[in-house]
């Protein structure tokens, strides 16, 4: 920090700083307001679609919606953008402690609704399978998540 400039002379002062993250031991609220019926079938340029809310009580940092083939076996915390079909992936919010959300994608689609929308290809590619919808959501300070039920759906590709 320079506290004073004179004839290009300047006077400095070291100190330490302690930057304190807030504490935060309450993981994110999410409310489903719409989804497919359990065990719903999709054929080839279907739409699939969910909807509803996320919260928190401090501040949300990043939110993910995967559509997982069940035959994965993923766990909630392992479903990610580079093992599932996304149908979203944000971490900008309506405000920074609640954001509405939509979330679709169409049967067959080429690629996903990533941040960087990605191929649906490889392990990922469409099957004829049954599959589930997970939203989890993260908050900015204590890394809690949470995760929705899951949605299982039947893709008739």
């Amino acid at each position: 920090m320079i506290l004073s400039s004179l004839d290009g002379q300047q006077t400095t002062v070291e100190e330490e700083l302690e930057i304190q993250q807030p504490d935060d031991a309450i993981a994110p609220e999410i409310t489903i307001s719409n989804a497919p019926t359990n065990n719903q079938e999709f054929g080839n340029g279907e739409t699939i679609s969910i909807s509803g809310s996320v919260s928190d009580d401090k501040a949300l940092g990043g939110m993910y919606i995967g559509l997982v083939r069940t035959d994965q076996n993923l766990t909630d915390s392992e479903v990610n953008a580079t093992n599932t079909i996304t149908l979203l992936h944000t971490h900008e919010f309506d405000s920074h402690t609640a954001h509405n959300f939509y979330a679709s994608i169409n049967v067959g689609a080429a690629q996903d609704n990533n941040i960087t929308p990605k191929d649906i290809t490889g392990d990922i590619a469409w099957q004829s399978a049954n599959y589930y919808i997970v939203v989890k959501c993260k908050d900015a300070f204590g890394g809690n998540s949470t995760f929705s039920s899951h949605y299982p759906i039947v893709i008739n590709y």
